[in-house]
């Protein structure tokens, strides 16, 4: 991807979309491994509306970033809970942060 990868926007994926040399290889090995063609990325039988392929910064900061110690969870007795908090610049999804907190 070349040293300036950090500040480079991606397209939400369609399957009009353009691929871009630098990261092409990494669409068709994730469609692959998904066993996923991108002709194919389509949902039947809606024509509108249309999902383009809104561009997308590849690395994001979650500003403000804190994490709870861990403290007995109150809705499932014997299990432990942390709290966090955090904001994310508009488009990006906290989920991807929560999914990289768990691994």
């Amino acid at each position: 991807l070349g040293p300036d990868w950090p500040a480079l926007n991606l397209p939400l994926l369609s399957r009009k979309t353009t691929l871009d040399p630098r990261w092409a290889w990494a669409v068709e090995r994730v469609l692959a491994e998904e066993q996923l063609e991108q002709s194919r990325l389509t949902i039947p039988g809606l024509h509108r509306p249309y999902f383009g392929e809104a561009p997308r910064p590849l690395l994001v900061l979650a500003a403000g970033f804190a994490m709870s110690g861990a403290e007995p969870d109150d809705v499932r007795p014997g299990r432990w809970v942390r709290r966090v908090s955090f904001r994310l610049p508009r488009g990006a999804y906290a989920t991807v942060v929560l999914r990289a907190l768990g691994q």
